[in-house]
């Protein structure tokens, strides 16, 4: 019976550390959660109410790890000043949204198959960087997690595979839309990729 309470204990210190607030985190921690809770979401076509929820927690997790908002800002930062008000609302509610949809796939349970190597994380004053290696499949990826001290939390606000940053990606796509055809254009391909199209 001791020894039942003692792994009680031990586990649910271990949970607490793994999905605690960002403030007590170190980046490498704040990545591991994002991490974790991608790994521990359930896949399938018939998942029950309680799956389900669960899933909906693991995301709220996922999105805890990000500044989502500085993200979605830094993607139209070429256009930013000149979108009105309300329009500026739905791209960053979408931006957001695509931002979670890649950190956390819908339907890709090999996600679970992911090996992840954390090489370790540089601080400088409020700026950190965490590097890591994915692998799957045989297959090895270098993934480098870059973080801010906002309010004594640290978060994501760009992710760079094999050096090439997810940030400079969308703003570069986004800015050729909005310059080749209009802001409402990125809107409709925005829901587009939201709906998996």
């Amino acid at each position: 019976m001791k020894k039942n309470i003692l792994l009680i204990l031990i586990l649910l210190i271990i949970c607490n550390d793994s999905f605690s607030a960002n403030s007590t985190a170190t980046p490498e921690q704040v990545v591991k959660k994002l991490v974790n809770a991608i790994k521990l979401k359930k896949f399938g076509e018939n998942l029950s109410p309680a799956d389900l929820e669960h899933n909906l927690k693991m995301t709220r997790i996922a999105a805890t790890c990000f500044d989502l908002e500085r993200m979605a800002k830094t993607a139209l930062s070429d256009h930013w000043d000149a979108i009105k008000s309300d329009i500026q609302q739905q791209l960053l509610t979408k931006i957001k949204d695509l931002v979670i949809k890649m950190a956390y796939p819908a339907n890709n349970p090999d996600v679970q198959k992911i090996q992840i190597v954390y090489k370790g994380q540089q601080i400088n004053g409020d700026q950190a960087e965490v590097n890591s290696l994915l692998i799957i499949k045989d297959k090895e990826l270098k993934i480098d997690y870059k973080l801010y001290q906002k309010d004594d939390q640290w978060l994501i606000y760009d992710v760079f595979s094999e050096q090439r940053s997810l940030i400079d990606d969308y703003r570069k796509q986004f800015n050729k839309v909005i310059q080749t055809y209009s802001v409402e254009k990125l809107l409709e391909i925005l829901d587009k990729r939201l709906e998996g199209k």
